[in-house]
């Protein structure tokens, strides 16, 4: 088993009293093959802790053979890490929920992972953690005093979560409402997220249902290793409106798809990368850039305006709507240095109206059939009428033809049609 990174920083000041903890015990766990490690096997042994604790000098391990709920009264600071037992070829602790409703700093990462019978997480007075926290099948997180944690990674059918203090994540932020944030799993939700205190970030990355989605004091996304900037993917939940009121840095790429309402940031200037929208729903695209790399916009664009755009090196357009894209192409050429070549728009709605749809090719066909076969069983009553009036005219004829028999000459002598009239060609005198 694995010991990750530490914040030595955050452990020297926790040991040594420079951080504030409550007046008690700071325990050292017992040194094994992997570090300073407290092994909770059941809810006793965490009773234990907690009677003699308020700071634990190592880690926390969820020992395999542990079930039920997992409650840690008391203890304030842990310089290492919680985290469950894992081994390749045995089967993992199952606890029910995970309470800590005291801790407040973390040395390390609390790696609550692989735990599929995991659905609650509670640390409402956790302040700091070194390194990382993430879970992967949780329904309810509260982590509402949370300042400051480098990786955030929170997944699961949510149905809520508290992260109303989360100023900074120097890493990324993972939140995504379905487990293991497979993308063969359902979502649940719709969820609203809201990261009321967010400032600086390195990336963010939404996936799920939402019903609503706010960052009101985000002002840089930082960009981080090979992960966007921010990316959001949400599906099967109501059109949301975006707002950035703040956003004014990004460093990276910004990818947005789903049913949205409305985007707006007033406020950016600056995709390093590419700027990509697919909308679900109808969406006006009126936005202040004046530099990105590259623009993608996909799906039901209504309207598309970049007043300020300056720089871009290529700009795409595919509109399942319809959209004047003659007007759209003239402007980004007009305001920025792409080649005409590198600007495209496409509107794909003259496309689907002039083509039928297999339903009302059926349609056509079958009443096209109908109408024939209708004027035929009128044209053979009118002439089985007419030939039975013939009849009574002439009741000794011998000569009366089969059902199927062509008519006679007489018949055909009936009918007289007169030749067109002369008329004379035009240009003689």
């Amino acid at each position: 088993m694995h010991v990750p990174h530490v914040d030595r920083m955050l452990v020297v000041a926790l040991v040594f009293g420079i951080l504030p903890f409550a007046a008690g015990q700071v325990c050292r766990p017992p040194r094994g093959q992997y570090g300073y490690i407290y092994y909770a096997r059941n809810q006793s042994s965490l009773d234990t802790i907690a009677r003699n604790c308020t700071t634990v000098d190592g880690s926390i391990v969820i020992a395999t053979n542990f079930t039920g709920s997992f409650y840690l009264p008391n203890v304030r600071n842990i310089t290492g890490l919680i985290r469950d037992e894992w081994e390749i070829y045995s089967a993992g602790p199952t606890p029910t929920s995970i309470s800590l409703p005291d801790l407040e700093f973390m040395g390390s990462d609390m790696d609550l992972q692989r735990m599929s019978s995991l659905t609650s997480v509670s640390a409402p007075n956790l302040k700091r953690a070194g390194w990382a926290i993430s879970m992967d099948y949780v329904q309810d997180v509260d982590l509402r005093s949370l300042e400051t944690v480098r990786y955030l990674t929170v997944a699961g059918k949510l149905s809520s979560l508290r992260l109303d203090s989360v100023r900074n994540v120097a890493g990324f932020v993972n939140i995504c409402n379905k487990d293991r944030c497979d993308k063969r799993a359902s979502a649940a939700g719709p969820l609203n997220i809201s990261l009321p205190s967010l400032q600086t970030v390195g990336s963010i990355e939404v996936d799920g249902s939402l019903s609503g989605l706010a960052l009101p004091n985000l002002t840089t996304i930082e960009g981080y290793g090979e992960f966007v900037g921010f990316r959001l993917a949400t599906a099967d939940g109501p059109a949301i409106n975006l707002t950035f009121p703040r956003l004014s840095d990004v460093n990276g790429s910004m990818s947005l798809e789903g049913p949205i309402g409305s985007i707006s940031m007033p406020e950016v200037r600056n995709v390093t990368t590419y700027f990509e929208v697919d909308a679900h729903d109808p969406l006006v695209i009126d936005l202040p850039l004046q530099e990105a790399s590259e623009i993608y916009l996909h799906g039901a664009i209504s309207s598309v305006k970049f007043p300020h755009l300056k720089s871009v090196s290529n700009f795409t357009v595919e509109s399942s709507l319809s959209l004047d894209c003659g007007s759209v192409e003239n402007a980004i050429t007009k305001t920025t240095s792409a080649p005409r070549y590198q600007v495209h728009c496409k509107s794909d709605s003259k496309k689907s109206s002039k083509k039928l749809g297999t339903g009302a090719i059926v349609g056509i066909v079958v009443g096209v059939v109908v109408g024939v076969a209708g004027l035929a069983i009128i044209l053979g009553v009118l002439y089985y009428l007419k030939r039975r009036k013939r009849q009574r005219k002439n009741p000794d004829s011998s000569t009366e033809p089969s059902d199927s028999s062509p008519p006679n000459h007489e018949e055909l002598q009936g009918t007289h049609i007169s030749p067109p009239k002369y008329t004379t060609p035009l240009g003689s005198t």
